[in-house]
């Protein structure tokens, strides 16, 4: 998802991880309802333009080539093979239901909404009103194929692939806060696209746009889903190619311990004592996030105590700092580590 300019100054209490994540599930929510209630198979050519106009080919390609609905069902369907290896965990998940339900519908709000959007500009699915809720329909045209896709080896063993590097990316994107979409891409077709039928430049460009929150640049920018207003920080991002170039193995090794212990440790002194609203795994990956931008303690305490049934015992705040030191620092080199 593109993130834009927040209003500044940032305030903290609005813009932790949590809130950011639930921002947006609810503006998902609320465009799914905004799409057409009608799918590919239901096309026609008086219409095609407003399956066109919502999809991922209208961003990748600004002025339509196509100018009927076989067309674009011709696009879909030779893309298929090579996208269903690109899909996100959640995407599968709304697929494999649908297909083992026979593609009688599924409630909207049991899946992730941002699964369903992927899957409604890919032309895959859509979403209409049935008796009072939005129902997701797998388009007929796109089932049969899709079942016959996922059960070839091939199919698994390129999804394998595309997974390890999405949590190789997710890891980075931990340690440094962003990541130049050029090098996730050359990642991804290096260690899983190469050679393979889903080697296709602008099916993977979608794959990293519809994984990752990212900032429009030059280069364009992967940055991490927590933080806060990524576009107003633009030219102090860091450089992840520079810092993976810059550590050894021991020294990434180092600090993914180091910050998973500070996170555990803030957890357990939180445990039982949060509002009902949170977790104490929440809130402190929150608190995480926050310490990673630089936060200062002021507000990381600040919003420590807007999630509290009481006041922070000493022991919170003192681990609270400890989190704090111990954090990746998104935008400069983490802590016991030069330039």
């Amino acid at each position: 998802m593109q993130r834009h300019s927040e209003p500044r100054p940032i305030d903290w209490r609005t813009h932790t991880l949590s809130q950011l994540q639930q921002r947006g599930l609810e503006e998902c929510r609320n465009r799914l309802l905004s799409y057409p209630d009608f799918g590919l198979h239901e096309c026609t050519d008086q219409n095609v333009d407003t399956l066109w106009n919502i999809s991922w080919y209208a961003e990748e390609q600004p002025v339509p080539k196509l100018r009927s609905a076989n067309e674009l069902r011709g696009m879909v369907l030779a893309n298929l093979p090579a996208e269903l290896s690109l899909l996100s965990e959640e995407e599968l998940e709304v697929i494999r239901y649908l297909l083992s339900g026979e593609n009688e519908g599924g409630n909207a709000g049991m899946f992730h909404p941002i699964a369903v959007e992927h899957l409604v500009r890919r032309l895959w699915c859509s979403v209409r009103m049935e008796g009072g809720r939005a129902a997701v329909r797998l388009d007929m045209l796109v089932a049969i194929p899709l079942a016959m896709l996922l059960l070839s080896p091939a199919f698994q063993e390129i999804r394998n692939n595309v997974q390890s590097v999405y949590h190789a990316l997710r890891n980075e994107l931990d340690l440094f806060g962003s990541i130049s979409e050029d090098e996730a891409l050359s990642v991804l077709w290096t260690e899983a696209l190469k050679g393979t039928p889903a080697d296709s430049g602008v099916l993977a460009r979608r794959w990293v746009r519809s994984s990752f929150d990212y900032v429009a640049g030059k280069p364009n920018l992967l940055v991490h889903e927590g933080m806060a207003d990524p576009c107003g920080n633009i030219s102090h991002l860091f450089d992840s190619e520079r810092a993976l170039a810059a550590y050894t193995d021991e020294d990434i090794a180092r600090m993914t311990e180091s910050a998973g212990d500070a996170l555990e440790m803030m957890t357990a002194v939180l445990l039982g004592a949060v509002r009902g609203e949170t977790t104490p795994e929440a809130l402190a990956t929150d608190l995480q996030v926050m310490a990673c931008q630089g936060a200062p303690e002021e507000a990381l305490r600040e919003v420590l105590c807007a999630n509290l049934l009481t006041s922070p015992t000493p022991n919170m705040l003192d681990t609270l700092r400890h989190l704090k030191t111990m954090s990746p620092c998104w935008g400069r080199f983490p802590v016991g580590i030069k330039e």
